[in-house]
């Protein structure tokens, strides 16, 4: 049968279905009728804005899957993390790729010329977080990280992570060293291969730029993942991981930065006073092209949100 077309507004790694819709004809039972459902419903939530209680909603349930496994809560963490930095990067390069292709083609290019020249990193600007083939959530070939099968994924996706810190060097062991998708508790994985895969499956949303309810999502996304697995372990108190959104509001008021000054967080975490920093010039003064910002930080997984 031919696949059923649905009208669609996708762009590079948006799109994640591994089956095609079949038209439904007269036998087809329930159960093919809602899997053609949720199908049209995962389709359209890639095009919806990512707003942050409905992200929260999936990473716990995402967190749910996790906790099954045998691990600590800090392997779970760094899984959970892996993911989304694995994802952010993906869906935020393909938007790039995709702009930069249409201009080499503007510039005369045929499509096959602006499509190899796009696999080079060394054509984008330094800032641009390259994401390399095998770390792609959905590619043309349909060999995408959510496009393959259960056998083998948490190996796939730990060389994913490998493969983005050695295509962007200021990457380099920011992951690796705080992210083991093949880790074991005992002599059992923490996570089965069939359990990254219904994690996967759960990641059904577009987190590129455009389509983030706003600019620092990704740091309250992580901040609110630290949070709930934090909190209880040892006694420990969450806040002594993440700084309150409203507090580093209230400091970067007190600090007024304007454009054209510099500023450094020695404890920086996800980004979040940088962001804001950012944020208050480009309201205050219009643009903050001359604004300079700098940050340290000791856990990798941080690091790695803070540099997506």
């Amino acid at each position: 049968k031919p696949a059923y077309e649905i009208p669609l507004r996708l762009v590079g790694s948006e799109m994640c279905i591994r089956d095609s819709i079949q038209p439904a004809d007269e036998q087809q039972n329930e159960v093919e009728q809602e899997e053609a459902q949720q199908r049209e419903a995962r389709l359209t939530s890639l095009n919806s804005r990512v707003r942050l209680r409905n992200l929260e909603r999936t990473l716990m349930r995402m967190a749910s899957t996790i906790r099954k496994g045998p691990g600590k809560s800090q392997a779970y963490l760094g899984i959970l993390v892996g993911l989304i930095f694995i994802k952010r990067s993906s869906d935020q390069f393909a938007n790039i790729q995709h702009e930069f292709i249409q201009r080499l083609v503007e510039d005369g290019m045929t499509d096959e010329q602006a499509v190899a020249e796009a696999e080079f990193p060394e054509n984008y600007p330094d800032s641009t977080l390259f994401c390399p083939p095998e770390a792609r959530w959905v590619t043309n070939d349909g060999q995408g990280i959510c496009q393959a099968g259960d056998v083998g994924l948490g190996n796939r996706l730990r060389d994913a992570v490998r493969a983005l810190e050695r295509t962007n060097p200021r990457m380099e062991m920011a992951l690796s060293t705080s992210v083991d998708f093949s880790a074991m508790e005992g002599n059992k994985r923490i996570l089965k291969d069939a359990d990254y895969k219904r994690l996967i499956d759960e990641m059904n949303f577009n987190l590129s730029d455009a389509f983030l309810e706003f600019p620092d999502i990704m740091g309250a996304a992580y901040e609110f993942t630290v949070r709930n697995f934090t909190q209880h372990e040892e006694g420990r108190d969450a806040g002594a991981h993440y700084t309150p959104r409203e507090l580093v509001d209230l400091l970067v008021r007190i600090l007024d930065p304007v454009n054209g000054d510099t500023i450094y967080d020695p404890s920086s975490g996800s980004g979040g006073m940088l962001i804001y920093s950012k944020n208050h010039v480009d309201r205050v003064e219009g643009e903050s092209e001359n604004l300079w910002l700098y940050g340290q930080e000791l856990k990798g997984t941080s690091w790695a949100m803070s540099i997506v």
